[in-house]
């Protein structure tokens, strides 16, 4: 399940649907109004949108005013490929009683898999599909595990530096403790597939890396 967005994660994802969206700036406006009135959980009061966004007067045409700008809202971030959606409380409630929120990719994941994409550029690995990154669950310790396996002796010392790189850009974040675990941690007598198994298994984090000549 996706989750809610807060307030500063919604402010990113519309900052980039602007920039690659074909969005009017009606359309922009609008969802720079409905910002403003998110509370702290993430939620926003459908009538306080209405009129804050300036929709249509009237319960029934601003309802459907609402809905259809939804829609198309989610179907440009589709399209320019921006993780978000403009989401509804499906009860047929009055608007000063019905919900609304955003949803949408989380920020660590996707800084994550920016920061390995744009090292993995400056180390010459290619990528024919973008770095792949699920969320998993949440722990006190943050794991991040990269899965990448090299065929020859020049792609292993490009994903070990892509791996250093990344490991000393995570020790710089003030807030959170990061472990990163590799394909290729596999120790002396383990059994290489249980041992990746157990640790893509128990991270909070996965980036799946793909090469010309190797796919994971």
């Amino acid at each position: 399940m996706t989750a809610r967005l807060l307030r500063d994660e919604v402010a990113h994802h519309l900052a980039a649907l602007q920039k690659r969206s074909t969005l009017t700036a009606l359309q922009s406006a609008r969802l720079a109004a409905i910002l403003d009135t998110l509370a702290d959980d993430g939620r926003f009061l459908l009538r306080a949108a209405l009129d804050a966004a300036e929709f249509p007067a009237g319960d029934a045409r601003g309802q459907e005013a609402f809905q259809d700008f939804r829609k198309r809202v989610n179907q440009a971030a589709a399209e320019a490929g921006v993780d978000l959606r403009l989401e509804l409380d499906s009860r047929k409630t009055p608007p000063d009683q019905r919900h609304g929120w955003f949803t949408g990719g989380d920020l660590v994941d996707e800084s994550i898999a920016s920061f390995t994409g744009q090292a993995a550029g400056r180390t010459g690995i290619d990528h024919p599909v973008t770095p792949e990154v699920a969320e998993l669950g949440h722990s006190r310790r943050t794991r991040v595990y990269v899965s990448a396996l090299p065929t020859d002796k020049t792609m292993t010392r490009k994903v070990d530096t892509l791996l250093r790189q990344l490991r000393e850009a995570l020790a710089l974040d003030p807030e959170r403790s990061w472990e990163v675990a590799d394909s290729g941690a596999v120790g002396l007598g383990e059994d290489p597939e249980v041992t990746r198994d157990r640790l893509c298994a128990q991270a909070d984090v996965r980036l799946a890396l793909a090469g010309v000549s190797w796919l994971v």
